[in-house]
């Protein structure tokens, strides 16, 4: 696989996630080589969605709508025939180089009566983009663009149905700024910003509370610690408890953890008995994760997946943990270093995510520069690090693939 793949949130107001934006990167041509997709046949084909059509929909969006990318070639090679995703689960994006011309608008038309929404971007509000306008569902603006409060204003005089989606909204201060406006998503990275907003708390799922429960059975009877551990670390909620507590000045522990299951067994039986019936009786668990969730999760799995491409195999479980506490200032709402001055992590943990230093922060940085399609950061560290580009991506999907098998499975042991 020579794609570079990764799906970004497209949040409400509320934020709550609507929909997810798809972007992609040819790998080889982060490094100057030319490749086939410089030809005519590469260009009327879609990477992106040759990797929906072969892993799916769920892995990237868990069922919500998806936009993708879609050249003007495409347009013309009859993309809806291609694509094996329902129309109401994808928004085609038109390129802004689509020519204004009868055949490119005949063919927006056929995708719209084939039940697809199209997303636009901003063009100038001429009669020939006129047609466009009318048949687009979103409109996508640049949130740094001097002028984007004008074009919008501009833009929902004349075409008050349309969503608009603000793009590279980078800080929450950008981002109070425009969620005033009605019918409007937002794409950036300030939901990756210390929040004072409701939707930044993270509660642990209800059937890996009730898991623990039933595991640790009766007082006098030992748990399995391999089962214990492997249901906490996929739970952010639970994982981030468990480091408070262990990092208490009641438990006395001195020692810096490496990983969940280095927590547990600092604790012992007891202790980690008496932990996970005070923690479970405690919250209030929801029926399904939070966008930060999902993130925390899928970061906590690329970056375990990443160990071997790292040569750092036997650090894995330690990876996994530095991904899922990623957004632990976030979802604490303070400074990354006060954050896990309230968890104890290991000194190695603690320089990649406070300082930004240390043995990890090269595994950290790519993570993060993934997940925002910054592939210039990407292609730096892959050949400061000579990494294999496929093994890249493909330890992203599969983390994508874990995520969704994991939340399958605690639904169906839900209906059991």
């Amino acid at each position: 696989m020579k794609q570079f793949v990764t799906a970004v949130p497209l949040f409400t107001t509320d934020m709550s996630v609507e929909a997810y934006q798809l972007r992609y990167q040819d790998s080889s041509k982060l490094f100057g080589l030319s490749d086939d997709h410089t030809m005519l046949d590469g260009i009327m084909n879609s990477p992106g969605l040759d990797i929906l059509n072969n892993v799916g929909i769920e892995p990237f969006t868990g069922g919500e709508p998806i936009f993708l990318p879609v050249n003007p070639y495409m347009l013309l090679s009859n993309f809806a025939d291609s694509c094996q995703i329902p129309p109401n689960l994808l928004v085609p994006v038109l390129s802004k180089d689509m020519p204004l011309k009868e055949i490119y608008f005949q063919k927006c038309y056929e995708l719209t009566k084939a039940g697809f929404r199209l997303a636009i971007p901003e063009f100038e509000l001429t009669h020939l983009a006129s047609l466009l306008y009318n048949m687009a569902s979103f409109v996508l603006l640049n949130a740094k663009d001097p002028e984007c409060l004008d074009n919008f204003k501009r833009i929902r005089n004349k075409y008050p149905k349309i969503t608009v989606v603000f793009q590279n909204v980078d800080d929450m201060e950008m981002f109070k700024n425009l969620k005033e406006m009605s019918n409007c998503l937002y794409e950036g990275s300030f939901y990756n910003i210390p929040v004072d907003q409701t939707n930044n708390k993270v509660s642990p799922l209800r059937t890996n509370a009730l898991r623990l429960l039933k595991i640790m059975g009766e007082e006098n009877i030992d748990f399995d610690l391999d089962e214990v551990s492997d249901i906490i670390q996929k739970d952010a909620a639970l994982s981030i408890a468990l480091l408070k507590f262990i990092n208490s000045p009641v438990i006395g522990i001195s020692n810096k953890v490496t990983s969940i299951k280095n927590a547990i067994a600092l604790l012992g039986q007891k202790e980690t008995r008496k932990w996970t019936i005070a923690c479970v009786t405690m919250y209030v668990a929801e029926d399904s994760p939070s966008e930060l969730t999902r993130i925390s999760l899928t970061r906590a799995k690329y970056t375990e997946n990443l160990a071997t491409a790292f040569e750092m195999g036997i650090h894995a479980p330690s990876l996994f943990l530095m991904g899922l506490f990623s957004l632990l200032d976030v979802i604490l709402d303070k400074p990354m270093k006060e954050a896990l001055e309230e968890v104890s992590v290991s000194d190695t943990i603690r320089e990649a995510l406070a300082f930004g230093k240390g043995e990890f922060v090269d595994v950290l940085d790519l993570v993060n520069a993934y997940e925002k399609a910054d592939w210039k950061v990407v292609s730096r560290i892959m050949l400061l690090r000579n990494i294999d580009p496929h093994k890249l991506n493909q330890a992203f999907v599969d983390s994508l693939v874990w995520y969704r098998q994991l939340l399958d499975n605690l639904n169906t042991e839900d209906e059991d």
